[in-house]
C-alpha cells in the first residue's frame, strides 16, 4: 500500500516538474497580452478618449482592478517592436527576477526611452522560438529597433553586435550627448557563458 502511494506521489511530482515550465510560459504569455492591452487602453485615455476604448468588453473592464492598473502605471514604461524578428513586447521598469519572468525589462539608471544616455533593456533567451529575446541573435548592424512610450515612438539603428563576458559591464557605459540603446541577453541559448549585446543609436 505504501509502495503504491509513494509511486503515485513520485509520478505526480514528475508530471508537475515536467509541466511547470510550459504552464509558466503560458501564464507569462497571457500576462504579456494583458500588459499590452492595458497599455493601449491607457494611451487611449491619455489621447483624450473615453474611459475605455470602444472595443473593450465588460470582462476586460472588470479584470483590471485599481491595484492592477496601478501596477501597470508604475512598472510598464513602453513597448519594444523589432519587425525583423517579429518581436512586440512590453518593457517593464527595473530588471527584477519577476519582471524578467514576465517580459523584457530596462535597467535602472541606464537612461530613458528617447533620452540622452544608454537606455538598456535585457530579456531572457527563452528556449521557445520567438519568445522574449530568443531570436535576438538574428539582428545585425543596420537593423532597426522601435521603442514606444506614452509620449512618442522612437527608432534606433543597431551599430554594434558583440559577444562579451558577463563581467564586461563597460557595455552599459553611455555618452551623455548621445541617445543610445543597448539590448542584452544570454549566449549561447543552452548553457550560456557569455552575453549577446546589441548597441544602437537613435535615428534622427
Amino acid at each position: 500500500m505504501r509502495k503504491n502511494l509513494l509511486s503515485t506521489i513520485i509520478i505526480i511530482l514528475g508530471i508537475c516538474i515536467m509541466t511547470y515550465p510550459k504552464a509558466w510560459e503560458l501564464y507569462s504569455s497571457y500576462m504579456q497580452q494583458r500588459l499590452m492591452q492595458e497599455w493601449q487602453t491607457s494611451l487611449y485615455i491619455v489621447d483624450g478618449g473615453e474611459k475605455e476604448p470602444p472595443d473593450s468588453t465588460t470582462r476586460d473592464k472588470n479584470f483590471w482592478n485599481t491595484a492592477e492598473r496601478g501596477y501597470i502605471e508604475k512598472n510598464m514604461e513602453g513597448i519594444m517592436r523589432i519587425e525583423k524578428i517579429d518581436l512586440n513586447l512590453p518593457i517593464l521598469k527595473g530588471a527584477t527576477n519577476w519582471h524578467l519572468k514576465l517580459s523584457l525589462a530596462s535597467m535602472e539608471g541606464s537612461g530613458g526611452i528617447g533620452e540622452e544616455g544608454n537606455y538598456t533593456v535585457t530579456g531572457h533567451r527563452s528556449h521557445t522560438y520567438g519568445r522574449n529575446f530568443n531570436r535576438l541573435d538574428e539582428l545585425e548592424v543596420g537593423d532597426v529597433v522601435e521603442v514606444e512610450n506614452r509620449q512618442n515612438n522612437y527608432k534606433y539603428k543597431i551599430r554594434e553586435k558583440l559577444y562579451v563576458d558577463p563581467s564586461d559591464i563597460w557595455v552599459l557605459d553611455s555618452s551623455k550627448r548621445e541617445r543610445e540603446i543597448t539590448l542584452i541577453t544570454c549566449h549561447p541559448m543552452i548553457g550560456p557563458t557569455h552575453r549577446l549585446v546589441l548597441r544602437g543609436r537613435i535615428m534622427d
